[in-house]
């Protein structure tokens, strides 16, 4: 075996260990696989570290590597610590990973086995390995969630990071952590808490935060979602919530995508740790944030904005969005916060943009026309000489036949007319060619104002690069006083 990777990946079972020990699980095991490799004397030549430890192969980029060189027949062999960590995932992962491995006759060795998987025996083994994996990865989880569930009943804090104004603290003499609050930020969450009572909203606390310097947890700045967030957050009266945003998976495409939406029948249980806000201030804050909300029609599924994605803002270069406004209306919106570009309503935007696209797409078929009518005079011209030679051609074998040309003069000029026959023939396959380009744009113009926003998105996305918009000025005398710059891809 001339060609051998090596490919690591860490298991559930290694992230919670190394939780507990200062150990580097890919390390060790990188070191125990090439020694393997060094007695048994295998070279290796590339190491595919997996950082992650997803439970699909489309959440683990390194072996998407790796099964595409497998593929492409560039090894011989895998070395893994045990087939388990190729796949662990559902049975349609198992099912590509041992098809990738079958059909390049890629061979798979571990510490204590070589499987081969065009091999009956080997290939039963193997499959049977990913299934039990399968059924351990399952058990492992069930128990590690219902452990979760009975830390959060009983009131500890099981997040990864602790909210803003508390740390995670390790309790004594049992498992888990619950929270300790820390001064200086708790006073922040405080004046947080007045500033809300006090009528300001989510966007103007978290500018009054930055501007007098004062740091976020995570990010260095305050937004006004990471302010919402904590003024809803029950941690601050002391409690815990459990899955207030549960994953649901579904297929798109052919694809898992996982979303994380807001649960209504989340459990709110009371924590072990100290409260910062008390409930009758917490309850207020509510009321204020409930009267604030915007009531949202529902969602409808059709698209609402047919430039989505194409619009970009002409200050910060960041795509604008469609963001409702108190009223009702829908504003083309840039998301930058002190960018300064003004919003303006949507149905306005896309009035003009139809506007302009239309008269672009008119002035291209013009454009196609004219280039229509000169390749058709071009092609009839070339159709008119092709025949020309053709005729000439046939005159020269009657002028052979009838012994007027001796057979070197009659190769001579069927030649040269055979060439210019072939560079007629080629003229006239380029210019029919060319004839083709662009045959949609007399169509694009008469069908777009009367197609659905999901079909003109289509149409757009094929016809415009990019539209910059900008607006320097607000107010209801100028609420069409904005700039567009239309790139068409014709």
């Amino acid at each position: 075996m001339d060609k051998v990777c090596i490919y690591l990946r860490k298991s559930r079972v290694d992230i919670e260990l190394e939780r507990k020990e200062t150990i580097d699980t890919l390390e060790r095991h990188k070191k125990v696989l090439l020694e393997y490799a060094d007695r048994n004397e295998i070279e290796v030549t590339k190491i595919f570290s997996e950082v992650v430890s997803g439970e699909t192969i489309s959440a683990r980029p390194e072996m998407q590597k790796l099964l595409s060189e497998i593929e492409a027949c560039l090894w011989d062999a895998v070395l893994v610590m045990e087939v388990e960590r190729l796949a662990r995932g559902d049975t349609i992962d198992q099912g590509i990973v041992a098809r990738y491995f079958k059909f390049s006759e890629t061979k798979i060795i571990t510490p204590t086995k070589i499987y081969d998987p065009n091999n009956e025996f080997d290939e039963e083994y193997f499959e049977f390995g990913l299934f039990m994996s399968r059924r351990e990865y399952k058990t492992i989880n069930r128990r590690l969630q219902n452990g979760r569930l009975l830390s959060v009943k009983e009131g500890k804090f099981i997040g990864s990071i602790a909210p803003y104004g508390y740390k995670k603290k390790k309790l004594v003499s049992q498992k888990g952590y619950t929270l300790e609050i820390i001064e200086e930020e708790a006073e922040i969450v405080k004046y947080i808490f007045n500033l809300c009572l006090k009528g300001k909203g989510s966007t103007k606390i978290a500018d009054e935060l930055n501007k007098i310097g004062i740091h976020a947890k995570i990010k260095t700045y305050w937004t006004a979602n990471t302010v919402r967030d904590m003024l809803k957050n029950p941690v601050y009266i002391g409690k815990i919530r459990w899955n207030y945003r549960k994953t649901n998976r579904n297929t798109v495409n052919g694809e898992i995508k996982k979303t994380r939406p807001l649960n209504k029948d989340y459990l709110l249980i009371d924590a072990i740790h100290e409260q910062i806000i008390n409930i009758k201030t917490f309850n207020k804050v509510q009321k204020i944030l409930d009267s604030k909300r915007i009531k949202q029609v529902p969602r409808s599924k059709e698209l609402q904005n047919p430039f989505a994605g194409l619009i970009i803002c002409g200050k910060c270069n960041k795509k604008m969005i469609r963001k409702p406004d108190k009223n009702g209306n829908h504003l083309l919106f840039c998301t930058t916060k002190d960018c300064g570009n003004i919003s303006a309503l949507l149905s306005s935007v896309e009035s003009k943009l139809e506007k302009i696209i239309i008269k672009r797409i008119d002035e291209q078929k013009i454009l196609f026309d004219y280039k229509v009518n000169n390749q058709n005079s071009e092609i009839e011209l070339l159709e008119k000489e092709l025949t020309k030679l053709q005729n000439t051609l046939l005159k020269v074998y009657d002028f052979y036949e009838s012994s007027i040309y001796d057979e070197k003069i009659f190769l001579q000029r069927k030649n040269k007319i055979e060439g210019n026959i072939v560079n007629i023939i080629d003229k006239l396959n380029e210019q029919k060619n060319n004839h083709s380009f662009d045959t949609n744009i007399p169509k694009i113009s008469k069908f777009i104002c009367n197609q659905n926003n999901e079909n003109k998105l289509k149409l757009y996305s094929k016809i415009i690069d990019k539209i910059i918009y900008t607006k320097e000025k607000g107010g209801h005398h100028f609420k069409d006083a904005f700039l567009l710059k239309v790139f068409l891809n014709l």
